[in-house]
């Protein structure tokens, strides 16, 4: 049993007012409304987590953990609250880097390898591949995916993911295999931002999980990532069923049957979109999609309904 840390909900919400407090220059009896705010509403001030596996299963053999074994128990708790995690994570034996959203949301220690990155190599092998991540969150899926492939690119939307996904892969050695940038896929073409960056390679594979449900305009992404992968997108995302897809959206593609979402109104949060509305996608329109933009092999690994609706997840090739 770790134990219990101050929630990611909590930090995130005291980061936003301390944003706040910059841009407005609130007083100090403001401020200090604000934060004890924070505290009196807050579901869960500390959380507790449950360690899922023992120290013996742990698969660090490539690589060098003498950084995290050099930090002090202190040092870690330091930097467990310097920014505002939303999961916990492995980052060695015994070392575990940031603290659970709440006792209900990312609650569970999240595992090296990630099971479902181990579960891509297993299907499509990454050892040689260049990959492009999109979406990186806070690390967990780009450290293991820099384990088993040549080198990751990565970005995230959110100023504070891309600081945490360089502070998880430097904590784990492994920094000199990820390059991590900020961009906002609602305002800016994926392509070109890249080329502006000096990034200017195809990739072997795009890893997308949990960001294409988010979006307001998903089809003009896809295609956006169609320029920069020569081989494959992994995505993982929630996808409409017959029921909930009412609503006509336009498409380069022509009109698609989709369901308009509404993100929910939470800015501290970073589990909901950049915009108001996101746009769902059927498995028959992504599919259609996919082929469209030349992937004509699209291999399905799971499809299953969950809380919030059906979730998808394939492997759409080129050849």
């Amino acid at each position: 049993m770790t134990k219990a840390k101050i929630s990611g909900e909590v930090l995130s919400r005291l980061l936003s007012i301390l944003s706040d407090a910059n841009l407005e220059q609130l007083d100090s009896k403001s401020l200090l409304e604000k934060i004890t705010s924070v505290v009196d509403s807050s579901e869960d001030i500390y959380v507790a987590v449950d360690s899922v596996k023992p120290s013996k299963n742990f698969n660090y053999d490539n690589l060098n953990l003498s950084r995290s074994s050099l930090l002090s128990e202190s040092s870690m708790e330091k930097l467990n609250v310097m920014l505002p995690w939303s999961s916990i994570s492995e980052v060695g034996i015994d070392k575990y880097l940031g603290t659970a959203w709440s006792a209900r949301k990312r609650a569970a220690i999240a595992t090296f390898p990630d099971p479902l990155v181990s579960k891509l190599n297993n299907k499509l092998p990454l050892k040689d591949f260049r990959i492009l991540e999109v979406g990186c969150f806070e690390g967990h899926h780009t450290a293991s995916l820099a384990a088993l492939s040549k080198s990751v690119v990565a970005f995230d939307g959110r100023l504070e993911n891309v600081i945490k996904t360089l502070t998880h892969c430097w904590l784990m050695g492994i920094e000199q295999q990820v390059r991590v940038e900020c961009i906002d896929i609602e305002t800016l073409n994926v392509k070109d931002t890249l080329a502006t960056l000096g990034v200017n390679w195809q990739f072997d594979l795009v890893h997308h999980r949990g960001v294409l449900y988010h979006l307001s305009d998903p089809c003009k992404h896809l295609s956006d990532l169609a320029k920069v992968t020569s081989k494959h997108i992994y995505l993982h995302t929630q996808i409409a069923n017959t029921e909930q897809a009412k609503d006509k959206y336009q498409t380069e593609f022509g009109e698609i049957d989709a369901f308009f979402y509404k993100e929910p109104k939470v800015g501290f949060s970073p589990f909901s979109g950049l915009t108001p509305k996101a746009v769902w996608l059927t498995k028959e329109s992504l599919s259609y999609v996919l082929i469209s933009l030349g992937f004509k092999n699209i291999n399905i690994l799971n499809e299953k309904t969950e809380r919030n609706g059906v979730r998808i997840e394939l492997i759409a090739s080129r050849a």
